[in-house]
């Protein structure tokens, strides 16, 4: 499968497949930032930065996506919310996984 680094956009993760792949990369962020900023991991919960990180994206994927109307606004918030969920969620079974508690 070919994939031409031009024709990749915000707007992808409006599509199932670019929500499930982000919600890896928001979950991966977030321990990113958890490392880099360790007060910033025991004062905020992940769950939470990875609300704000997801939030922040969707919302220019939003605005990128042109024509600013009702259907995209839904489409948008449903998106966001699933790849939210899904960080949340592959957190939790990474930590599981690992032997912590969620």
């Amino acid at each position: 499968m070919d994939i031409d680094p031009s024709a990749l956009s915000l707007a992808v993760l409006l599509t199932i497949p670019g929500g499930v792949a982000f919600a890896l990369v928001v979950r991966q962020f977030v321990e990113v930032l958890k490392a880099v900023f360790p007060t910033l991991g025991t004062r905020v919960s992940g769950a939470a930065q990875a609300f704000v990180v997801s939030l922040v994206a969707y919302a220019l994927a939003f605005l990128s996506v042109g024509t600013p109307t009702p259907e995209n606004a839904f489409t948008a918030i449903l998106a966001w919310l699933w790849c939210a969920t899904g960080a949340v969620g592959i957190d939790a079974a990474w930590t599981h996984y690992r032997g912590g508690t969620t």
